[in-house]
């Protein structure tokens, strides 16, 4: 569901209702006079344009069918999507959160959350960057090895030099 995969199936939906005769609606100008952009298919949906909303819909579907998968594997009950999807805000997670409840069991799908992040495209390298200092000032063997600071001695720790 990236924006790749919006503006190719847009791209494909309008060149087939172009085939068949048919003239889609668009409230902007039109996207064969523009490179078709997965933000460009989500402000058209955010438009009202009903290709769009369709393809933010399906998109949103596909996410929550993963999202309600992982829960159940790794019983997470929080979920924040970044990049360009969580750009689309409710466009894609409101069908998403809708779906989890028809794909997850009903102890987990109650209390799993989906929201987008408020950090922007910095959310990666800052939780980067988070995992790094709570490695370095945590005692476990873990932080050990990821600070280099483990030794042959250290119980059940072996390090290849």
């Amino acid at each position: 569901m990236s924006g790749p995969w919006l503006a190719r199936r847009y791209g494909r939906a309008l060149k087939r209702d172009r085939q068949e005769g048919q003239s889609p609606q668009q409230p902007s100008p039109a996207p064969q006079e523009q490179l078709i952009t997965g933000d460009l298919v989500a402000r058209l949906a955010g438009q009202g344009d009903a290709l769009a909303m369709q393809l933010m819909a399906q998109a949103g579907e596909a996410l929550g069918v993963a999202i309600a998968s992982m829960a159940m594997i790794l019983d997470i009950d929080l979920y924040v999507v970044g990049s360009s999807v969580a750009k689309s805000g409710d466009l894609l997670l409101e069908p998403a959160r809708k779906t989890v409840p028809r794909c997850s069991y009903r102890s987990v799908s109650p209390r799993l959350r989906i929201l987008a992040t408020e950090l922007g495209d910095d959310g990666p390298i800052l939780g980067c960057g988070w995992l790094a200092r709570r490695a370095r000032v945590t005692t476990t063997p873990e932080a050990a090895i990821i600070s280099g600071k483990a030794t042959t001695a250290s119980p059940g720790l072996r390090l290849r030099h």
